[in-house]
């Protein structure tokens, strides 16, 4: 059976290394990669602040870590937060996924027909998906299970803490989500929560890469274009 050997490390208090169950109540900080025996073959991984998603070769999605945000994709009525294991989210078993990234307690996935889908806390609009009412709490806003962005042509996303971009097979980058340091690169300082086009940047954009509230963006020429927080250098 064909499978891909997994090493993680670091903070386990959420099971966000994917362990298993029996490292719940025991050590949670692992200085050493620890080997990891799925019997999956991966292609693609991510990982948030306390949750990590992968693809299979069979094209597959599998979360694992904390699901009190909505972090993994799934609803769960056992009444744990915490995944330990690699679970599967059963909304995408039919869209061919590409792609994934994550962000601090957000998720995307890129389908192969250029689609989006998110899932996760959405407080500042970072998934694109929901728009918060006034009656709603921040805690509130998430969402459980992948939901379609309105987007197409896709090629490419990226996450950073609260924000996300995605950029199309035509070279236009659209953001939205978190914009308190401008890294959606708007001209502005406003939350979206739908994707928003950035029009400032006159050529064909091939690469995006989200930080944690900044947006890096390389165009045809070579040059190369930032935006969000500058507090760092």
């Amino acid at each position: 059976m064909e499978f891909t050997e997994i090493f993680s490390w670091g903070n386990d208090r959420s099971g966000q290394l994917g362990l298993g169950p029996k490292h719940a109540k025991g050590v949670q900080k692992h200085a050493v990669p620890r080997y990891c025996s799925f019997n999956i073959a991966i292609r693609k991984m991510a990982c948030g602040l306390d949750h990590s998603v992968f693809i299979t070769n069979s094209y597959l999605v599998y979360s694992m870590g904390t699901n009190s945000l909505g972090q993994l994709g799934i609803i769960d009525k056992s009444g744990s937060c915490n995944k330990f294991s690699p679970i599967l989210i059963e909304d995408l078993m039919d869209q061919d996924p590409y792609d994934v990234a994550c962000g601090n307690n957000h998720s995307l996935v890129l389908t192969r027909y250029g689609t989006v889908f998110a899932w996760g806390h959405n407080h500042h609009g970072q998934c694109g998906v929901l728009k918060p009412t006034k009656n709603m709490k921040s805690l509130d806003v998430k969402v459980t299970k992948p939901t379609p962005v309105n987007c197409s042509n896709i090629n490419q996303i990226s996450c950073g803490a609260d924000h996300s971009a995605v950029l199309d097979s035509y070279g236009k980058l659209q953001t939205f989500g978190c914009n308190q340091h401008g890294q959606l690169g708007l001209g502005s300082f406003s939350d979206e929560f739908a994707p928003v086009l950035i029009t400032s940047i006159p050529e064909r954009i091939t690469q995006v890469a989200c930080g944690v509230d900044q947006t890096l963006v390389l165009v045809d020429s070579g040059r190369l274009f930032a935006m969000g927080n500058n507090a760092n250098g």
